[in-house]
């Protein structure tokens, strides 16, 4: 969540783009609102002046850019559709997010990523050996863009006997409509490696160890996400990807698994081109990630990477085998554990409160691990309460209310009896705090003068919250009027209905809808989901993992009468 007094600037940052710029605000009535599906390059430095494309439809030009950080400005050049971004010194390295504005609205927001490492550009032609742009350095990272059917971008890199390549991408985390595949061939075209899922998202991370030092050809292509019947190489302008190479230290994950919210963890890396024995590091807690982030990709000097990385809210322990006790857990916590020998179940007890609503999460294959988990939650006596062995991206989870006070145990097993040593898993156990979570399906408003305006909110009561909801704005502009909205307790949904006076000044700016429990509660912001878990015949249509999964800043169109 961005400060209010940064959104602030991103609302005043309309009237400097309209006055200091020159642009014009009349367009014609029939205008759509614009599109953005992507900026390219996706990433630019901290301290940078940039030429980065927008790449959808931006029209009339020139076509405003607005971001949700006031370090972040955009100016859109005589050559459509670039812009010239600049990046103020101090923005921290991050995700941020960019929209696309006209008279007649706001696009959908989309990424720019702000990293301070250097960066090199895909160099066309690249499709065959004979024409692989050459990496010279590694650590190295490359943004490129398959742009036709049939593409196949290649590198070449130079890796020396016993060093591990690490090659990986990111193309489906920033919402490119592309299952992506990596190839890795030695100097004769011999095949040696490839990949096309890294297990937690459908984007491929492949290592392999150089047999002979040499020359090694990396090729990136890929299909059509959400997949077509026509099985071809996909490839379009939307079609961005980052390449990231490294045949140093790379940080693979962590043991224990995961980091605290609240308390420094110790913990040692796993990955590749490691010591034989990895040191212990001490992470500091991570107080100030996003807690709609439940996974963040840390950086850890020295290493490459970063690994994606599961937050929690308690401490990360590690299983411990002392005896026939069953260890028990404090609420909130994780556990990092092995399921190493033929039928074995783990099992940890927890303490719950009867009428509580806990949380309880496995994550096996999206560490990685080959490990296909199952989930129960058993009472005293062994009776089984709850199951679960395949959420809808493999890993199981389970929400759960308990029916009395007293300690349960939560089981981990293999849903196949296959373990091994390798069969690794995280077992998250959280407290779900009383809330409410209010999503809308879009994530802009235009409001037209002299009609009224519906925005529709949908409402899920999280944690046994109960009693009646209020949704209101914060401080609608000058012609604009909307009532607050008083919900039963039972209501899935609201309606925001929306006045604009014939006479109501043109405006562009964040918007922010709020939702209020009870006359004094808590206040939680309406947001919206950039990514999504829908599914149609059990192939995900939508982008489950993405750099920023949801965001509250919202925006307000007024339309020129």
């Amino acid at each position: 969540m961005q400060p209010v007094s940064a959104l602030r600037s991103v609302g005043h940052l309309w009237h400097h783009l309209a006055m200091g710029m020159g642009l014009s605000l009349i367009v014609a009535a029939q205008a759509a609102v614009p599109t953005l599906d992507h900026l390219f390059p996706p990433s630019a430095r901290p301290g940078s002046t940039n030429e980065i494309t927008g790449v959808g439809t931006l029209t009339p030009w020139p076509t405003p850019l607005v971001f949700n950080h006031p370090g972040i400005h955009a100016e859109p050049t005589t050559n459509s559709p670039k812009y010239r971004v600049v990046i103020a010194p101090d923005v921290p390295p991050g995700t941020y997010l960019a929209r696309a504005l006209n008279e007649e609205g706001a696009s959908n927001p989309r990424f720019l990523i702000v990293d301070p490492r250097p960066v090199r550009t895909e160099v066309e032609p690249n499709d065959a050996a004979t024409q692989a742009q050459v990496v010279d350095s590694l650590p190295a990272l490359v943004e490129g863009r398959l742009e036709k059917r049939d593409d196949v971008d290649t590198f070449e890199v130079t890796v020396a006997k016993g060093r591990t390549l690490i090659a990986r991408i990111e193309a489906f985390v920033l919402a490119s409509p592309l299952d992506a595949v990596l190839r890795i061939r030695d100097d004769r075209g011999t095949l040696i490696g490839w990949n096309h899922d890294d297990g937690f998202t459908f984007d491929p991370l492949l290592a392999v160890t150089a047999p002979e030092s040499g020359r090694y050809r990396i090729e990136v292509f890929g299909f059509p996400h959400p997949a077509e019947s026509d099985v071809r190489f996909t490839g379009n302008a939307r079609c961005v990807y980052r390449l990231h190479l490294a045949d140093g230290p790379y940080a693979l994950g962590l043991d224990p698994a995961g980091l605290s919210r609240v308390q420094t963890t110790e913990a040692r890396i796993l990955g590749f081109n490691l010591a034989s024995e990895s040191p212990r590091i001490h992470l500091p807690a991570q107080t100030t990630a996003a807690t709609n982030q439940p996974w963040i990709q840390p950086t850890l000097a020295g290493f490459a990477g970063p690994a994606w990385i599961p937050l929690g809210n308690g401490p990360e322990l590690r299983e411990t085998r002392e005896g026939t006790n069953t260890p028990v857990l404090p609420v909130p916590a994780a556990v990092t554990g092995t399921l190493a020998t033929r039928g074995e179940r783990d099992h940890y007890g927890f303490a719950a409160i009867k009428g509580t609503t806990y949380r309880l999460e496995v994550h096996a294959t999206a560490l990685g691990s080959p490990l296909d988990a199952s989930l129960r939650i058993l009472d005293a006596a062994g009776k089984e309460l709850a199951h679960d062995d395949d959420s809808s991206f493999g890993d199981p989870a389970l929400t759960w209310k308990a029916p009395s006070d007293g300690t349960f145990r939560a089981v981990v097993g293999s849903v196949l009896s296959q373990t091994g040593a390798e069969h690794r898993y995280r077992l998250q156990l959280e407290v779900v705090t009383p809330g409410v979570r209010a999503t809308s399906a879009a994530s802009a408003l235009s409001v037209e003068p002299g009609k009224t305006n519906e925005f529709k909110v949908a409402l899920q009561r999280l944690g046994g919250l109960e009693g009646p909801l209020r949704i209101e704005v914060q401080d609608a502009p000058e012609g604009v009027s909307v009532a607050p909205v008083d919900v039963s307790g039972d209501a899935k949904e609201a309606t925001l209905s929306w006045t604009a006076t014939t006479n109501a000044p043109p405006v562009q700016r964040p918007l922010r809808i709020h939702v209020r429990s009870g006359t004094n509660g808590p206040l939680f912001h309406v947001i919206h989901e950039l990514a999504t878990t829908g599914e149609n015949n059990g192939v995900p249509q939508g982008f489950h993992r993405l750099l920023i999964n949801e965001t509250d800043w919202l925006w307000l169109t007024v339309r020129k009468k």
